[in-house]
């Protein structure tokens, strides 16, 4: 008996005839495609970013403290340590370690 009046008292518009279930689905229609469009924007966004440069790569990245952190970057052949802190970016050339595989190496 209480889900049936649950049930009538949730299809029966207001005075005014605002429906609230079909309000409510609505809402969370709207929601849920909002949710799924930033997913899928995330996404693609990710995919044109990595897919658009395949030399350059972060091998490491060790964060120092909050506003401080040193990556070690790959662009084809060459090895560049990244510096960067509140006063701006450091670049410095490195010699690739021994045993690091090149596009010359790969099969």
């Amino acid at each position: 008996m209480p889900c049936l009046i649950i049930a009538q008292a949730a299809a029966l518009p207001l005075s005014n005839g605002i429906d609230y279930v079909r309000v409510i689905l609505s809402l969370v229609l709207c929601l849920a495609l909002g949710v799924g469009m930033a997913f899928l924007a995330r996404r693609i966004h990710r995919h044109r970013v990595t897919g658009a440069t395949p030399n350059l790569r972060v091998l490491e990245s060790i964060r120092i403290d909050t506003r401080s952190a040193v990556h070690v970057v790959r662009y084809g052949h060459t090895h560049v340590l990244v510096t960067t802190h509140p006063a701006g970016i450091a670049v410095t050339p490195v010699e690739a370690p021994s045993g690091t595989p090149t596009t010359e190496d790969a099969p």
